[in-house]
């Protein structure tokens, strides 16, 4: 388990602490007003000011930051978290910008009362915090910190709707209205006369675009070193998953680079098998293990999961979560642990931070490059098993700079429309929106603004149209999915005391990554094309030339059909702490019918429908949570 609670009061709430140390959390550490549980805590001085740090940090730098220190050889065997409180007493909260990592650190300065909150620049560790009248509660465990303050389990209702539409919006939301979370590359600071306050101290590079050899040569180096940290001198204990993907095969075949090199034991790597499934991947890992210095490990998944058990999941994340193939990467994280595994690396996040690079599609449609754009038009259809002159002639429609209301422009739209129907063989697209109640509509009509369809657009003057790969890379890496996945990770891995480690959002390759042009993110159909031609050496031919995914839309499609037939989910669901309707019943209706229907893959409908189990689950928790809490009893 990986977490911490604090609290800073006047009073301290002893029975709350000893059901916590019950419950395996270490309660002993205490200094002045505060007392934590679980975490690195050490008293740091800077300016005459005594202080103390609390919290977690995994360090991606740590030669550079010990060079930094001027530490000398013997002084090299730190913990991370006794280099950032070094790097606190020199730089104070400036220390931030010296870390690249994962972190979630509270300072406390008992003098002033002052309480300084740090969130690493993409999230990867949690932080929530929640004020009352007579204390301060912050830590990276939800359930920990709810506890800890004694919080009323009231829902927030606008992060609920947010949930059953299917979008994450806010960073600062959790699903109780009382607990926040700190935003992923901010600074909370809280001093006991004002209101908390919250303050970005990074945001992503714009460096300077490279060329395309450029990025084909240089490409490698920054994501060797990011896995290099994470496997720290091949130490026992460190795995990877490996799924067959270009991600996982890059992470994994670098980590195994690296303990070859060290001449230390293989990579652990775990992976999913699907016997006799179309989406099984085994081609794909078995080239992987016959080239990597890995020592691999294959699960066999003979069942779609079962939605059954969702409800322990929910208990084990207490937020709601987004998550749908979470119930394997659970299994995943135990699998691990029962061979020893502390640390598993993790392809996740490659997609958004090397980049697709669809946005070069609009690109050379603005421009009017008709031979590239059906040529990597196809490429991309290639992928998602889509039509190559729908999507040809959807990008010429929308952005080839034709009058808007011209004939040649309707009559372009119209065909493309066509063919997107009956591509998807009938069935109409479904709108979550529509799911909700009455009153959950009025409620969110009291926001400043709209929730919904407020994304940042793609800009349309020729200057925007030729940079939208470049603006929708960025976007994607600025999305609120991303951090609030990194938390139900952690949650998940934390539950089987592993460490999920990202290599690809080590700053210094997503540094490098935003830096590379269009053309070397999609050509020749391939998309990725940089990390495809820059791991040339490190990946088998078969994962580096590979133009699929594999889809496992009908897995999920039997998983949820075969629960819908057991358990109905109702028509009327219900926030208890605040007596509103959330749902609609006759779309309710409308949607279970359209499951129980469904020959294909939907996602937007089978999506929906495990949304809305997830949700009750979570509200009959959150009744049963509040009984525990009423009761005295650590929920």
């Amino acid at each position: 388990m990986h977490g911490f609670v604090a609290q800073i009061a006047e009073a301290r709430p002893i029975e709350r602490l000893n059901r916590l140390a019950w419950a395996g959390w270490r309660t002993d550490a205490q200094f002045n007003c505060a007392t934590i549980g679980m975490a690195s805590c050490q008293p740091v001085t800077r300016s005459g000011t005594e202080a103390q740090l609390i919290g977690l940090a995994w360090l991606a730098n740590r030669d550079e930051i010990c060079d930094g220190l001027g530490l000398d050889t013997k002084a090299r065997h730190l913990q991370d978290f006794d280099l950032i409180a070094r790097l606190w007493e020199r730089d104070g909260s400036a220390f931030v910008h010296q870390v690249n990592g994962g972190f979630s650190l509270l300072v406390y300065q008992p003098e002033t009362g002052v309480v300084d909150c740090f969130r690493d620049p993409f999230g990867m560790f949690p932080l929530y915090y929640t004020q009352q009248a007579e204390h301060l509660t912050c830590g990276s465990d939800l359930r920990a910190v709810l506890h800890l303050a004694n919080a009323p389990l009231t829902a927030d209702l606008t992060r609920l709707a947010d949930y059953i539409v299917g979008e994450e919006i806010d960073r600062s939301r959790t699903a109780f209205a009382e607990i926040r979370r700190v935003p992923a590359a901010h600074i909370l600071r809280v001093d006991g006369q004002n209101a908390p306050e919250l303050q970005a101290y990074w945001s992503l590079p714009d460096p300077d675009e490279i060329s395309v050899e450029a990025a084909v040569s240089g490409f490698k180096a920054p994501l060797q070193l990011a896995c290099s940290a994470c496997v720290g001198g091949a130490p026992d204990g460190v795995g990877a998953m490996l799924s067959g993907g270009l991600d996982s095969s890059s992470v994994a075949g670098l980590a195994a680079d690296q303990r070859a090199q060290a001449g230390a034991a293989k990579l652990p790597t775990l992976s999913f098998t699907y016997p006799g499934k179309p989406y099984d991947e085994s081609p794909y890992i078995t080239a992987a293990d016959a080239q990597f210095y890995t020592d691999p490990e294959h699960i066999a998944v003979t069942a779609a999961p079962d939605l059954r058990t969702l409800p322990g999941i929910v208990e084990e994340q207490m937020d709601l979560f987004l998550a749908y193939g979470l119930q394997k990467s659970r299994a995943i994280y135990h699998v691990g642990r029962d061979q020893g595994l502390r640390v598993l690396l993790d392809g996740h996040g490659g997609d958004e931070v090397v980049s697709h690079g669809y946005g070069r599609l609009i690109e050379l449609a603005a421009a009017r490059q008709w031979g590239a754009l059906l040529r990597e038009s196809r490429g991309v259809s290639q992928v998602y098993g889509s039509s190559t002159l729908q999507l040809f002639l959807l990008l010429f429609g929308k952005f080839a700079r034709l009058k808007p209301k011209g004939l040649p422009r309707r009559a372009i739209m119209r065909l493309a429309r066509r063919l997107h129907q009956k591509e998807q063989r009938g069935e109409p697209e479904f709108d979550s929106k529509t799911l909700l109640s009455d009153d959950l509509r009025a409620w969110l009509s009291l926001e400043e603004t709209p929730r919904y369809g407020c994304a940042e657009k793609n800009g349309d003057t020729p200057a925007e149209l030729r940079q939208q790969e470049r603006f929708e890379h960025r976007r994607n890496l600025k999305a609120p999915i991303l951090e609030h996945a990194f938390e139900v990770l952690f949650r998940a891995a934390g539950a089987a005391c592993i460490l999920p480690l990202y290599p690809f959002f080590d700053q210094r390759v997503v540094r490098f990554c935003l830096s590379v042009p269009a053309a070397a993110k999609l050509q020749g159909g391939r998309t990725r094309w940089v990390l495809r031609e820059g791991l040339g050496d490190v990946l088998p031919a078969l994962i580096r030339k590979r133009r699929t995914k594999a889809d496992f839309g009908d897995e999920f499609r039997d998983a949820v059909q075969r629960f819908a037939q057991m358990t109905p989910i109702g028509h009327s669901l219900q926030a208890g702490a605040r007596p509103i309707d959330l749902l609609r019943p006759e779309i309710v209706a409308e949607l279970e019918r359209r499951v129980g229907e469904l020959q294909h893959s939907s996602a937007d409908v089978l999506r929906a429908y495990w949304r809305l189990t997830v949700l009750r689950d979570w509200l009959d928790a959150c009744t049963r949570w509040t009984k525990l809490q009423a009761a005295g009893k650590l929920m």
